[in-house]
């Protein structure tokens, strides 16, 4: 854009020097009236060379302004663009960001719980290898959460040494849990 005022600015400028010089060059083959070649024209309802280069000049000089303006909205509405852009692209790490510590948090959790199922199933096969009367005193001082673990891990001869070490009444609640049903109370 610089390059092209610059030659129009140039290409003007060598013009006008040549009208003076032709402007000089008249005024020398006819010194009576130098002034009537510039200012009058020889047909009154016609411009001058000048005026019409003038006329020529604005009309170029606003044909330029216009395309600058324009160029200049083109600009502010790329700008308003990138804005927007800018702008949706760190909500969408905000939300990345967010969702990157669920995953630190769901992970963290998953190896709590396999270590927790790894220790129910050392817890299992420690239990397998007691006796029912070993194993009574233990499991009712535990709650039915864990005895369910344990008896989940157990092999299923070793599941009855579970139910047979409990209370009837407790055997009977934890068969419930484990069948799914809802106790009442």
């Amino acid at each position: 854009m610089k390059k092209i005022l610059i030659m129009v600015t140039a290409g003007i400028g060598v013009f006008f020097t040549l009208v003076v010089i032709i402007f000089f060059a008249l005024s020398q083959l006819n010194p009576e009236a130098p002034e009537e070649v510039t200012r009058e024209s020889k047909y009154p309802d016609q411009k001058s060379v000048s005026e019409m280069l003038l006329e020529v000049r604005d009309k170029q000089l606003d044909s330029l302004k216009t395309e600058f303006t324009n160029l200049k909205n083109e600009i502010f509405l790329r700008d308003t663009k990138v804005d927007s852009l800018n702008g949706v692209i760190a909500s969408q790490e905000s939300v990345v960001s967010q969702y990157e510590k669920q995953l630190a948090g769901l992970k963290e959790k998953m190896n709590e719980d396999q270590k927790q199922a790894a220790n129910v199933k050392d817890l299992a096969k420690t239990f397998e290898t007691m006796k029912v009367t070993e194993l009574g005193p233990i499991l009712n001082n535990v709650d039915d959460a864990t005895v369910i673990a344990i008896y989940q891990n157990m092999g299923s001869r070793s599941k009855k040494m579970i139910m047979t070490a409990l209370s009837t009444k407790r055997a009977a609640e934890i068969t419930k849990e484990l069948a799914g049903i809802q106790s009442e109370g």
